[in-house]
């Protein structure tokens, strides 16, 4: 029978609890907006909140200063393009009293770079897929440190990392994220016409004359992406700062919990792809496909937008 946790029981507690049951080193800490949980490991810290979604993020423990901004730009969104997620970014330490722009402005202070994952709660969810979503933070912070060890190898503590073996479970069969249960959706929706493609295992249509994809290519990720190619010719473009786009992309991914924004060029133009990711190997019952769909869909367009925005 499935164990299922309401929604008002997923709390810190209870993942720590949960954490500590497959021997994860974990405790409670204040987040500044309420309690969450702290994982610490050896080349990464995780924190996770609680609330409508699961949000973590795994912070790499390696010293960083402006120096190396421009450098861990280009490799995080080469990161961010590479895969749906994690989503990667660089920001100054909570502990820090200045904002990134005001220490880029003045050339000198501390920066930390990130991987966040998120998890929608819905009703409630069960037992296999809050373990599911914990293996994959954990594999966040392990996926984190291996990007920038490769940049910094030399600034990596010199122990090996932790082992981690968190017993994960696959998705019941009415919990599965399958193109039919997503065409419902938007069908519920009142969008017509909306059909899964096998050709290129997406489901597509278009918002506000934005397109809009749902992929399915992993079986594991449910991920809805928006992408556009800037107006006009390579020629124009050539008066586009490449460092301040990429710039305003990291700007936009710490503005934004949920989607994840990143450079793209095709055929010589610069553009935009936007997404959100959450991982569903686990599944998602009615109530969370409902969040993740909205959330994605709404999301990846509105950071678009926003990006867009600032461009033009």
């Amino acid at each position: 029978m499935v164990q299922i946790i309401p929604r008002a029981e997923v709390t810190a507690e209870r993942i720590v609890e949960l954490l500590r049951g497959e021997r994860v080193e974990a405790e409670l800490c204040d987040t500044g907006s309420g309690i969450g949980v702290y994982i610490p490991a050896t080349h990464f810290d995780i924190v996770i909140h609680t609330g409508d979604w699961l949000i973590a993020k795994a912070t790499w423990v390696g010293e960083l200063t402006t120096d190396d901004y421009v450098r861990c730009l280009v490799a995080l969104n080469a990161a961010n393009n590479a895969g749906p997620m994690p989503k990667f970014s660089i920001d100054t330490p909570p502990e820090h009293p200045a904002s990134l722009v005001s220490v880029l402005k003045a050339d000198e202070g501390p920066l930390e770079v990130s991987a966040s994952l998120v998890y929608p709660i819905g009703d409630g969810v069960s037992v296999t897929q809050l373990k599911s979503f914990l293996a994959e933070v954990l594999n966040t912070g392990i996926r984190l440190t291996r990007e920038l060890h490769a940049l910094y190898p030399e600034r990596s503590p010199r122990q090996p990392g932790e082992s981690f073996h968190i017993g994960v479970g696959d998705a019941t069969p009415a919990d599965r994220v399958t193109p039919r249960r997503v065409e419902q959706w938007f069908a519920a929706q009142g969008v017509d016409g909306v059909a899964y493609d096998p050709d290129t295992r997406c489901i597509s249509l278009s918002m506000d004359e934005m397109p809009v994809d749902v992929d399915f290519e992993d079986p594991e990720v449910l991920q809805v992406q928006a992408s556009m190619l800037l107006p006009g010719n390579p020629d124009a473009q050539e008066d586009i700062d490449a460092t301040a786009f990429l710039h305003l992309c990291n700007r936009a991914n710490l503005d934004s919990w949920l989607s994840t924004i990143a450079m793209i060029k095709q055929h010589d133009l610069l553009g935009i792809l936007s997404h959100v990711a959450i991982p569903v190997r686990a599944g998602l019952n009615d109530s969370q496909l409902d969040q993740a769909l909205n959330g994605g869909v709404v999301g990846a367009t509105a950071q678009m937008r926003a990006v867009l925005h600032q461009l033009n």
